[in-house]
């Protein structure tokens, strides 16, 4: 007898599928569970990392339907974001780097490559080809008629008012912290979205202020005890610090 685990799995996800296993509705039971899990980020393909981070949740909804909860498990796409923006950008630029990664890494297909030129565009089609395809071949017990984008409307508002909820009752604080820019798409990003850079480190600079007769000039330091010390500046007009001496 030949073994073949892929054909034996695709069997029994396919009855699971069927009879609707892993679908949940609203009702009166009162042992019911809400598994959820930070949603994937598609503008690349599915890798092992995201494996493990939606098997473990998978895990536990299946521990807790063996104890006789109602077990709801959606599945969502984080679609928002610079990083997708940014492939798209230099998808529509033709820059080989990211035509190499499409076509050889996740073997889009020539011809669907204009596809990818629009952000949904270019998530839809991640989505549908790797994610899905592969948290299905996994058999994740997700109930995929709740499945969404983080741009959803409902979703949106939903957003909207757990910030306007949180601002009402004096939970949110604004302030001051330093972040990574972008200087071509003039806009703060996070790590994940730098193409270069992603070691740089910040550093602090303590700023003192000189006067100048009527005039006041900021000269930043890494060495503010020094300042006692210093015995004339030099201001270069193209520059673009100054630095006390």
């Amino acid at each position: 007898m030949t073994y073949e685990p892929r054909a034996l799995e695709r069997k029994w996800q396919e009855r699971w599928e069927d009879g609707g296993r892993y679908e949940a509705d609203p009702g009166s039971d009162e042992d019911a569970t809400f598994v959820t899990v930070p949603y994937p980020y598609p503008s690349g393909g599915m890798h092992i990392g995201h494996a493990r981070t939606y098997t473990v949740p998978d895990v536990y909804a299946r521990y807790r339907r063996l104890q006789g909860d109602d077990v709801l498990f959606p599945i969502a796409w984080h679609v928002t974001g610079t990083p997708i923006i940014g492939a798209v950008n230099r998808l529509q630029k033709g820059e080989e780097e990211q035509l190499s990664v499409l076509r050889d890494t996740y073997n889009v297909p020539e011809d669907e490559l204009e596809e990818l030129e629009t952000p949904m565009g270019f998530a839809r089609y991640f989505i549908e080809n790797h994610y899905k395809r592969n948290m299905k071949s996994l058999g994740l017990s997700i109930d995929w008629r709740r499945e969404f984008t983080t741009n959803d409307d409902r979703y949106s508002k939903f957003v909207t008012w757990q910030y306007e909820t949180l601002r009402e009752d004096d939970r949110l604080e604004k302030g001051f912290h330093p972040v990574k820019y972008c200087t071509e798409e003039e806009n703060p990003v996070t790590t994940h979205d730098l193409l270069e850079g992603e070691e740089a480190e910040r550093q602090e600079y303590t700023l003192v202020k000189f006067g100048l007769g009527s005039t006041t000039v900021p000269m930043a330091t890494l060495r503010p005890e020094t300042v006692r010390g210093v015995t004339n500046a030099y201001i270069k007009p193209e520059a673009t610090t100054w630095r006390p001496r």
